[in-house]
């Protein structure tokens, strides 16, 4: 189930472009972490904004929310209007090489090909935080 959350390196740089949603997951010392609303290590809610984990008594470590691809995808459309396709490039999956597109404004790009489906959605969220919102 791992692959269905964003990387550290990926929720760090989300972070800094503003997103702050609630996640179901978060990264703490590098580790992702499922935490849920009733958890007694968790201050406050899940957001980034106001995320803190207890790491001993009266010490408080910053952590940073873990969001599923989906919401990340679904935030950059909502907030940046930017869109992603994942294609398979023969229409069996036992043999499918898989790329993606881009579009935002006038912009539009297609990636290389990658071995799996999972490679090109992180090659996806990748090219869009790190060189289209760059």
């Amino acid at each position: 189930m791992k692959e269905q959350f964003v990387t550290l390196e990926q929720a760090i740089r989300l972070k800094d472009l503003g997103f702050d949603e609630e996640c179901l997951c978060l990264y703490d010392d590098n580790k992702l972490q499922i935490m849920t609303q009733h958890s007694p290590d968790v201050i406050a809610t899940t957001k980034n904004s106001n995320m803190h984990l207890k790491s001993g008594i009266n010490e408080v470590q910053s952590v940073i929310a873990a969001p599923l691809y989906q919401q990340a995808f679904d935030w950059l459309r909502e907030k940046h209007d930017i869109f992603y396709h994942i294609y398979d490039n023969t229409g069996n999956d036992d043999n499918a090489l898989w790329f993606y597109e881009v579009t935002h404004d006038i912009h539009y790009y297609v990636s290389k090909l990658y071995k799996t489906y999972y490679e090109a959605k992180n090659a996806a969220l990748n090219y869009i935080i790190n060189e289209l919102l760059c």
